[in-house]
């Protein structure tokens, strides 16, 4: 039987599964888990295989089919992100040699700095998961003409609306993103605090947060990493505090607890965020979540049922204010139904599927 293998290919920055802030890398990992368990349910012969940093700690069962980019490319999470990515066509040769591969779809999950752009010079079709957005086309605003080898799948319709005039037919649908929502822990009990988490940059809203917790006289926690030092300190830091805490970027296991037992989540959002790992992962937890009514939040939030909307800093006030309607059950049930690792896993073998018969 001709067997398709489908080869994940992952930034070296960061190990997979990561144990800390890696939304990327998270999510790949968990479609590449989840397509494994599926194979045996879908009528097509393929194999998923992963390139990048391997952890550890990855399932012992998927070990086999994770190759560790070191030991290929030494030093390759020193490489710069085109260096890299113009290596990974050897690589790919490599791995579809060893594992008896008589077709071979990359499916692409690095866009830093558009480096995919080396995907033209590389034989394979690639599918390219949008992450985010890529940051020049997203800028220029042009349609641009690329090979029909070359596809791109958004993570929420939102995304895919604002970018299908640049790519075009190259960009094929949107899949929402999936994690295993099961096993994170559910609370209905929660503690007084309210929590933010994602990288600490201007558009993710952190300090809208903060001023909005001082304002209201109620505790909130930031979790997440620091990636803009002068924002931190000219924005967030001084609002710290009586009300406002920082806790820095912490485990997963420590973040998923925290998330359970925060009476909701604050994501005052000031940008066209593609998707949103974090309220999803809130509302797996119990925690309702308020946002601005801004890209994906509409997509993921129910409005009035697990989150509010918000339209303004007097809306997002008056939400904060009317948490307690929401039941974190009602949270839970509704993001386990609609964003399941095995619902994204079982569309992107659509996709698989689709692209190989091109």
């Amino acid at each position: 039987m001709r067997i398709t293998c489908i080869i994940h290919l992952l930034p070296p920055y960061i190990s997979i599964p990561p144990n800390y802030y890696g939304g990327t890398e998270r999510v790949a990992y968990i479609l590449f888990k989840k397509l494994h368990e599926i194979r045996n349910k879908i009528s097509i012969e393929f194999l998923p295989l992963l390139i990048g940093k391997i952890s550890e700690n990855i399932d012992k069962n998927l070990r086999k089919y994770a190759i560790d980019i070191n030991s290929i490319i030494p030093n390759a999470d020193k490489l710069n992100i085109y260096t890299y990515m113009f290596s990974l066509s050897k690589v790919v040769d490599i791995v579809g040699k060893e594992f008896g591969c008589d077709h071979v779809l990359l499916h692409n999950h690095i866009i830093q700095r558009n480096s995919w752009i080396h995907l033209i010079r590389v034989n394979y079709r690639s599918l390219t998961t949008l992450h985010y957005d890529p940051p020049l086309l997203t800028r220029l605003g042009l349609r641009i003409v690329l090979p029909k080898k070359i596809s791109f799948v958004a993570i929420s319709l939102n995304q895919y609306l604002r970018l299908k005039p640049v790519l075009g037919s190259n960009l094929i649908t949107h899949v929402y993103n999936g994690l295993e929502l099961q096993e994170y822990p559910f609370s209905k009990f929660k503690d007084e605090y309210f929590i933010f988490v994602a990288a600490l940059t201007p558009s993710k809203g952190a300090h809208i947060a903060a001023q909005l917790a001082n304002k209201l006289k109620i505790r909130l926690l930031i979790v997440g990493p620091l990636r803009d030092k002068e924002y931190f300190e000219k924005l967030i830091k001084p609002q710290l505090g009586k009300y406002v805490e920082y806790v820095g970027e912490v485990e997963e296991k420590k973040k998923r607890e925290l998330l359970a037992r925060a009476r909701a989540l604050l994501f005052p959002v000031l940008r066209e965020e593609f998707f949103g790992l974090n309220v999803i992962e809130a509302l797996a937890s119990g925690t309702p979540v308020i946002a601005f009514n801004r890209g994906a939040m509409p997509e993921l939030i129910l409005h009035g049922k697990v989150g509010f909307l918000a339209h303004s800093l007097h809306e997002f006030a008056k939400f904060i204010n009317e948490i307690e309607k929401l039941d974190p059950r009602e949270c839970r049930e509704y993001a386990l139904q609609k964003f399941s690792a095995e619902a994204m896993a079982l569309r992107y073998v659509k996709l698989y599927e689709l692209i190989s018969n091109y």
